[in-house]
């Protein structure tokens, strides 16, 4: 008879990370949610290196905050939620820089081909335009609903 270990839950690998300093569980939180976490922090700032800064800094954020989380709260979404707010800081900055120095006004950082420009034009630039006069906390929403794939009942628990 084969017996198998249960997995350790977030809650309980955070506590670790918490009450401990667990660097151990602290790696396997990430790597449990690496996934989910990269892609939103890509989703929102459209640019690889941004969005690895960004989930750099909400690694260190999560970190020298363990202490603070709730521990009746989800872990997955909090970690979300702190990729997002660095994600949104990343693009926000770099949308003052393009300001600041004359660029264009295209804040995706994507980068389109004439013919691709053409066929999204009108749309992209709208939803761009629009997305970006959202507050901050809205496009949090946003991108913790539709790239986090929370739920809206896990995202106010956030």
């Amino acid at each position: 008879m084969l017996l198998t270990m249960p997995a350790t839950s977030d809650l309980e690998l955070w506590k670790s990370v918490a009450d401990r300093e667990d660097r151990d569980a602290f790696e396997q939180l990430f790597r449990r949610h690496e996934l989910a976490l990269i892609n939103l922090a890509l989703h929102i700032t459209r640019n690889r290196d941004e969005a690895e800064d960004a989930l750099q800094d909400a690694l260190a954020r999560a970190w020298a905050s363990a202490k603070s989380f709730r521990v009746d709260g989800n872990v997955r979404a909090w970690l979300l939620r702190i990729v997002a707010r660095e994600s949104i800081r990343k693009l926000n900055k770099r949308q003052k820089d393009r300001v600041e120095m004359g660029l264009n006004e295209n804040i995706s950082g994507a980068e389109y081909t004439p013919e691709q420009e053409a066929e999204k034009g009108d749309l992209l630039k709208w939803l761009h335009k629009n997305l970006a006069k959202l507050p901050e906390a809205d496009r949090r929403l946003l991108a913790l609903q539709f790239c986090g794939e929370l739920s809206q009942d896990e995202i106010p628990r956030c």
